[in-house]
């Protein structure tokens, strides 16, 4: 709920017009390979980093590490199934030796994500289990890390408790960047000229 009174205009924030992928957010980030990753990693970055991927770093001031890069151990058969699928395949469509739900029901139950698209939003249930959030490009779900990116908060942003305390307070989370936007908004209502007394606006 974005409202403000006193008669003032409230205008929702517009796009900024570009569209930030999941390789924009998350591409410079350590590969784990079949590790589960640590509370702190080196971090190598490269060239050409995107926009994104540099306001995130902006705070770290040079350090060449990231922090709270850690996932959940992947089952054997988990790992088969995340190898086998392709962004948009559905459930139902691995073999059935790798399915351990009825696919009627849960043909949504895993998610690969895509290198080239927007990722999906991040809830609060990725505190219980990630498979709506299998990695692009490695056999695993993301990490407190990556899904902290792409709720746009910044690389030097830590988080409290256990992996699956930070999963959820990230999940629950308003992204930064759309505070920021929306805070941008309601400071702009506020130095507008109010319009006749008695009359409200809000989104």
């Amino acid at each position: 709920l974005m409202a403000v009174e006193s008669g003032l205009d409230l205008e929702w924030p517009s796009g900024t017009g570009r569209r930030v992928t999941l390789k924009d957010a998350i591409g410079d980030l350590p590969r784990l390979g079949r590790s589960t990753g640590e509370s702190e990693m080196a971090w190598k970055g490269r060239a050409g980093l995107s926009s994104f991927q540099k306001k995130m770093r902006k705070q770290m001031n040079g350090a060449r590490l990231v922090w709270d890069h850690v996932t959940r151990p992947v089952r054997a058969d988990d790992r088969e199934a995340f190898r086998l699928l392709k962004p948009g395949m559905r459930y139902g469509e691995l073999p059935p030796r790798l399915r351990r739900y009825r696919s009627d029901i849960f043909n949504d139950k895993y998610n690969r994500l895509a290198w080239d698209d927007l990722s999906r939003s991040i809830t609060a249930h990725i505190a219980k289990d990630g498979y709506w959030y299998i990695h692009p490009g490695e056999e695993r779900t993301l990490t407190v890390r990556e899904a902290a990116r792409i709720q746009t908060f910044p690389d030097h942003f830590r988080f409290a408790g256990t992996r699956s305390h930070q999963f959820r307070q990230i999940g629950n989370a308003v992204p930064p960047v759309l505070g920021e936007a929306l805070g941008r908004s309601l400071l702009k209502s506020l130095a507008g000229k109010p319009r006749e007394r008695g009359s409200r606006a809000a989104q």
